[in-house]
């Protein structure tokens, strides 16, 4: 499984923010670690998330997906105890 950073900054609607959190919670595990930023471990690649994700969007909206690796980045943040426990069971095997 990837896990990958997903932030997005949709434009004035309630129902895109429910289809894409929706979508999310169909393809994998995942944690809603901030307003519009989630990680979501998936067997899917970031074009895919990316594929099922962009059809909830429109011209107005922003969206960013990264893979988070243990081997490949370092980690700094200010989260509650509940997210971090979720990064070191997805992220830091």
């Amino acid at each position: 499984m990837t896990v990958y950073l997903i932030s997005y900054e949709l434009s004035n609607s309630d129902e895109k923010y429910k289809s894409i959190h929706s979508a999310m919670r169909i393809m994998g595990v995942y944690n809603h670690i901030m307003e519009s930023t989630w990680l979501l471990s998936t067997p899917l690649s970031a074009s895919q998330v990316g594929g099922k994700l962009t059809s909830y969007l429109d011209n107005n909206d922003k969206m960013f997906i990264s893979k988070v690796s243990a081997n490949e980045c370092e980690f700094q943040g200010w989260l509650d105890e509940e997210t971090w426990k979720w990064i070191r069971e997805h992220i830091l095997l």
